[in-house]
């Protein structure tokens, strides 16, 4: 369970993958978003948490095409270790550029909370610090 703050203008939704997504109001034909996930951390360990990131910068750099890494770093949310990376890639869908803060963070003994902050590249300055907002506000409620 997370709690988090939502910004004023921007909607709740789901999808398969994120069973909880915020999505901005739409800006140049897309709508920046928020997703959730949660899956186990196997093994429990910090060998686990440190083969997820692992696992994380793999796929992404496997699965999203013009993928450029731009950085990456630890940090400690809500007192639970967390891996935070900052990338760009191309949509499927077109000739369009999104970037991307993908976190993981390691909650409790044995789940980690995936959460993928997407917006266009051409807005990125502009939703960083929405972004971050939402990420700084996360509280893990561990039961």
């Amino acid at each position: 369970m997370v709690s988090i703050e939502l910004p004023d203008d921007w909607d709740i939704g789901s999808t398969d993958e994120f069973p909880l997504l915020l999505l901005a109001p739409i800006d140049q034909g897309f709508r920046a978003n928020v997703g959730f996930s949660q899956r186990a951390l196997d093994p429990p360990t910090e060998e686990g948490f440190l083969a997820a990131i692992d696992q994380l910068k793999t796929e992404q750099a496997r699965d999203f095409d013009g993928y450029e890494l731009v950085g990456e770093r630890r940090h400690v949310q809500d007192g639970w270790p967390a891996y935070l990376v900052r990338c760009r890639w191309d949509l499927e869908e077109g000739p369009t550029r999104v970037a991307q803060v993908a976190a993981l963070y390691a909650v409790g003994p044995t789940r980690i909370v995936e959460v993928h902050s997407t917006a266009l590249a051409a807005l990125e300055t502009g939703y960083l610090p929405v972004f971050q907002q939402i990420l700084d506000s996360m509280r893990f409620v561990v039961t």
